[in-house]
């Protein structure tokens, strides 16, 4: 967040009567004090937004782990095996909802610490998609995931573990969004001298109004006929750690035709090399 300091920049200077030279300028009447009511008003205008949505999506999962564990210690003798295994996988999956809440938060907090809090590296970009896609699986029920990426990939000069956050959240924001049996592709490819990582889904798509909002912090959308929990912050995690490895990100959609969101990476130039030195030889051979 910028903060005004109420610098003197810009000042005037006054000429005093009987004087032949000019004052030191002096800053209009209380404008500080007004430039640091707006920046107080704005930081308090944000801890209240912050509060009020950790509220609400503390609530629910915090009252069903509550209700799922009270009526096990109350009751758990009299029911069924299938009741006890319902309760017990409610309160599983509702504290892993609290645990990517704080994994959210923490990866906003540490976004903001700027580039000398990456550790890049160089890294196989295709292996570490499929592992988030692997890891994904599981969850998505009956989407089908697909990977695509060329074997000749170069690797990317990257976080590794920054980038694969950026990509969980894409993978999971198109499962939470997606209708169950659709497909969700997850794609790389070189486009000149950078890395390309598309994330397509079959969901209900985003109005063009929205297509810019959704990476701000606390934004969400709720499509018709549609409930799906999250705090707003997935995505503006995925900007601003793509920012951080000087890529960009947006998404290409349309109302109900799904969306695609690409993101750029840098590549790693010995690895390029090796590369095109390869590519030079086989079509030498050729």
């Amino acid at each position: 967040m910028d903060v005004n300091d109420g610098g003197l920049a810009g000042s005037v200077g006054r000429r005093r009567p009987g004087r032949g030279k000019a004052a030191p300028a002096m800053p209009p009447p209380h404008q500080p004090a007004r430039d640091d009511a707006r920046a107080v008003e704005a930081i308090t205008s944000t801890l209240d937004e912050l509060l009020s949505t950790l509220s609400h999506e503390l609530r629910g999962p915090l009252t069903t782990i509550k209700g799922s564990s009270r009526t096990l210690l109350r009751h758990g003798a009299r029911l069924d095996a299938d009741t006890t295994r319902q309760l017990l996988t409610d309160i599983d999956s509702e504290a892993d909802r609290l645990h990517r809440l704080v994994d959210n938060l923490l990866d906003l907090s540490r976004a903001g610490a700027g580039p000398a809090a990456l550790r890049t590296e160089p890294t196989a970009l295709d292996v570490l998609i499929r592992r988030v896609v692997a890891d994904a699986t599981p969850r998505a029920g009956a989407r089908s995931l697909r990977v695509r990426a060329p074997a000749n990939l170069p690797s990317a000069t990257i976080d590794p573990v920054r980038i694969e956050q950026v990509l969980r959240n894409l993978v999971d924001n198109a499962i939470k969004f997606s209708p169950p049996a659709s497909r969700i592709d997850v794609t790389a490819g070189r486009q000149d001298q950078v890395l390309v990582v598309a994330v397509s889904d079959e969901g209900p798509g985003i109005a063009p109004e929205y297509q810019e909002r959704i990476f701000e912090r606390f934004f969400r959308i709720q499509p018709d006929g549609m409930s799906v929990s999250g705090a707003g912050l997935g995505l503006a995690i995925c900007r601003r750690f793509v920012e951080l490895h000087d890529g960009r990100i947006d998404v290409d959609s349309a109302s109900g035709r799904g969306a695609t969101f690409r993101f750029t990476l840098p590549i790693n130039q010995e690895g390029l090399a090796e590369v095109q030195t390869g590519e030079s030889k086989m079509s030498h051979c050729l």
